[in-house]
């Protein structure tokens, strides 16, 4: 089977921003694919970004599970669930904090399968991990989740619970997947 991977849109921040918006999700692809660059902005410790589905959110079941480590090579591992009927998921390990190495961005990658149909629940994988210029990953995380609708996704917001935002540079990419 053939894959054909088409940039749907990307964003580059030239500034500080809470939040990062991709609307009019074209329906016309199989799956998507986000791809993430990014680092906090201020001084508050965080390495996780939040996401949000159409516009205006739906208030569908959402879960998710994801394990977790943390200071790899000698600190603290995890697994992590919640679900609630908010429309917004998070992942960790994702974007570098103030307590890392300058210049460093944090990085992820979420796949999105049957994203614009509206026949099948929405599901979704990550992995991202962020670095502090050692010989180990400063944390790293895989996960899933579902949303628990059948409603296509047409818009998906990035934010961070940072109250500075994400920095300069953080970059965001969205890709639709074709199936040959």
């Amino acid at each position: 089977m053939a894959t054909t991977y088409e940039l749907i849109a990307k964003q580059t921040l030239t500034g500080t921003a809470t939040s990062v918006a991709f609307s009019s999700i074209p329906q016309i692809m199989d799956d998507m694919v986000l791809i993430v660059s990014a680092r906090e902005a201020g001084n508050a410790a965080f390495s996780r970004v939040l996401f949000t589905f159409n516009d205006p959110p739906q208030s569908t079941p959402i879960s998710y599970r994801m394990l977790n480590a943390q200071d790899v090579g000698g600190g603290t591992y995890g697994v992590t669930s919640g679900s609630g009927t908010t429309n917004v998921i998070s992942a960790y390990g994702v974007a570098q904090d103030y307590n890392t190495t300058a210049n460093v961005f944090g990085s992820m990658e979420v796949y999105f399968p049957n994203y614009s149909s509206s026949s099948v629940n929405k599901s979704w994988s990550w992995h991202g991990n962020y670095e502090n210029n050692a010989v180990t990953p400063q944390m790293i995380s895989v996960g899933a989740g579902l949303w628990a609708s059948t409603s296509p996704i047409s818009k998906l917001t990035i934010t961070t619970p940072a109250p500075s935002g994400f920095a300069v540079n953080s970059s965001f990419y969205l890709y639709g997947i074709t199936k040959a």
